[in-house]
């Protein structure tokens, strides 16, 4: 065997799909980046993408279009996957799945996170994975979600991949406060959409 030479891994064009806006329409998800830019410049509104960045969202792409889909197979094997991108009082949401039982909802919300699993899902550094499920919830006429989160890297104190799942029962006022936030910041999420979607920088956890 003669190893003949080694190339550079060709990013796929699914890495450069991070300007918001680029689906057309404004988003729950595009909200949310703006909020975290605005309320956390430091950690959300840095513009510096290197490869090693570029690389970090390609294994968030291949989480989101591919293994999540196969989990829920795993996960769900005998119900089937609903999904689809509704319109709400003027934002586009698309849950990841959304399961029926008779009158009962239930939104299923898959993460792909780079960050420690010390912190509890409840912690504000997951703050937006929330705020995202409530939006839908409301959206859905629901209070009930699950979100299963695969983190990576574990507890970065030599556990591996983790994955765990929460389940979560919101109250009407818990919907309604996450949403008048969402409303407050939409229009001018959507200016900065219009100025910036080529440019700005789009939140992968």
């Amino acid at each position: 065997m003669k190893l003949v030479r080694t190339l550079k891994f060709k990013l796929p064009p699914a890495v450069h799909r991070t300007a918001p806006g680029d689906r057309g329409g404004l988003h729950l998800s595009d909200i949310i980046k703006y909020i975290l830019i605005k309320v956390d410049p430091k950690r959300f509104g840095r513009m510096d993408i290197d490869r090693a960045t570029q690389l970090r969202w390609l294994a968030g792409f291949c989480w989101e279009d591919i293994f999540s889909k196969a989990l829920y197979k795993q996960l769900h094997p005998k119900r089937p996957r609903k999904q689809k991108a509704i319109l709400f009082r003027g934002v586009w949401m698309t849950p990841d799945f959304l399961h029926t039982a008779g009158s009962r909802k239930t939104i299923e919300e898959t993460k792909f996170t780079w960050s420690s699993s010390n912190r509890g899902i409840t912690d504000p550094f997951y703050r937006h994975y929330l705020w995202q499920v409530m939006g839908y919830c409301l959206a859905h006429e629901t209070h009930r979600a699950r979100l299963d989160v695969f983190y990576a890297m574990g507890d970065y104190r030599g556990s591996g991949p983790q994955a765990k799942s929460y389940e979560f029962r919101f109250s009407t006022s818990d919907l309604i406060r996450n949403w008048r936030m969402i409303e407050r910041y939409k229009e001018p999420a959507r200016r900065w959409l219009a100025k910036t979607r080529k440019e700005a920088l789009a939140y992968v956890a």
